[in-house]
């Protein structure tokens, strides 16, 4: 799957097996992701990199003192990890740890280059040692040069295992403005491997073009591509009059992921534009979200 990373880090990717970072915060409510990401890792044949940040100390009273600080905060959540790498050794097969000195974002982007994929909670919320910030989700899976999932808290797989893909899709019948080939390959990817029906919403809040009708009849044709790829995927084309954030988490209760596509690059500040879909569905979808980089137009 092609995505914005350099051209050498896809390079080295395509040369190792899979490798998917997990953000690590050291919270109750990071273990729902921490356990998709143990899962997604052990399907693939993965490494996961386990990876925490360590925040600098702000009002440490001189140099000497911030770096005594720093160096015993990284010690003990390099510990901290070994413990869980430890743990986890049983049902993953290559686990390695990444602990950096640096805010929870610039982290993660730091090893994102030479990842496969980002994991993390939708809300990270440390106690007294807080590895992990509530932003952080947003910032990574809005700069991020490859793929993000964001587990909410709450995430348990047992409760829609037999839910489907929900891909949001951006219709259009003029090629040049076609801009979700890549995040149709990774929802009818995903479908095909979870065994799982897929559900396609397209959202016409003002259509530009033809009708409703029109637009309903036009959706199935602009899949046929990936429906003649993946004819073991069941689809349900959705075309509704809603808003594409609404459309999409209408559709996100029952569903076992949502997946949407990131149009900003990865240098843009924080990642999303102003009224993003994929950020305002990663705010409030109640099941993992995918957030697929794409080249902005």
């Amino acid at each position: 799957m092609t995505t914005q990373a350099d051209p050498a880090a896809r390079a080295r990717a395509a040369q190792r097996s899979p490798r998917i970072v997990v953000g690590v915060d050291g919270s109750e409510q990071n273990q729902a992701a921490l356990e998709w990401a143990c899962a997604e890792a052990r399907d693939l044949d993965a490494e996961l990199v386990l990876t925490a940040a360590c925040p600098l100390y702000p009002n440490a009273p001189g140099a000497w003192a911030v770096d005594l600080g720093i160096q015993e905060f990284e010690d003990s959540t390099r510990a901290s990890l070994t413990a869980m790498r430890e743990r986890l050794s049983t049902t993953v097969k290559t686990i390695s740890i990444h602990v950096r000195t640096d805010g929870p974002v610039p982290t993660l982007l730091s090893v994102a280059d030479d990842a496969d994929l980002v994991v993390l909670g939708q809300r990270g919320v440390g106690a007294t040692r807080r590895i992990m910030v509530g932003s952080t989700s947003i910032g990574v899976a809005g700069r991020s040069p490859v793929p993000v999932v964001v587990v909410p808290d709450s995430w348990t797989g047992p409760r829609v295992a037999e839910g489907p893909v929900v891909v949001g899709v951006f219709l259009t019948d003029d090629p040049h403005k076609q801009r979700d080939g890549e995040v149709l390959d990774y929802a009818f990817a995903r479908a095909a491997r979870l065994r799982a029906p897929l559900v396609a919403v397209a959202a016409l809040e003002r259509p530009r073009h033809g009708t409703m009708a029109d637009a309903t009849d036009a959706l199935p044709a602009f899949l046929e591509p990936w429906t003649h790829r993946y004819p073991d995927v069941d689809v349900e084309p959705r075309v509704t009059s809603d808003s594409p954030t609404a459309a999409v988490l209408e559709a996100a209760p029952d569903a076992r992921m949502v997946v949407l596509g990131r149009h900003t690059r990865t240098r843009h500040l924080g990642g999303f534009t102003l009224g993003s879909t994929a950020r305002s569905v990663l705010r409030h979808a109640p099941c993992p979200v995918a957030v697929i980089p794409l080249a902005a137009g």
